[in-house]
């Protein structure tokens, strides 16, 4: 879809998943990628949202995550990266 028909609705999603992760994982990194990030460009509207945190960080993380959050089945989770929907 053009991004102009979801720009308001990704902006909203993002504003609300930044204050959860402020509250959630206050020692974390996260920043909107993906192509509903990049105005102008064709995007399936969907929220793309890279949360990072240090090595010694990432277990308690990934516990605050996996609690808050469902895992995105389709993706490979290991000791240093997972997804969520």
């Amino acid at each position: 879809v053009p991004w102009e028909e979801v720009a308001a609705a990704v902006d909203a999603a993002y504003a609300d998943l930044d204050s959860r992760l402020r509250a959630l994982v206050p020692v974390a990194a996260w920043k909107h990628d993906g192509s509903t990030a990049i105005p102008g460009l064709p995007t399936k509207g969907d929220l793309d949202v890279a949360v990072g945190v240090t090595a010694e960080r990432f277990a308690a993380a990934r516990a605050l995550l996996d609690a808050a959050f469902d895992p995105n089945e389709g993706s490979d989770r290991d000791d240093a990266f997972a997804a969520y929907i």
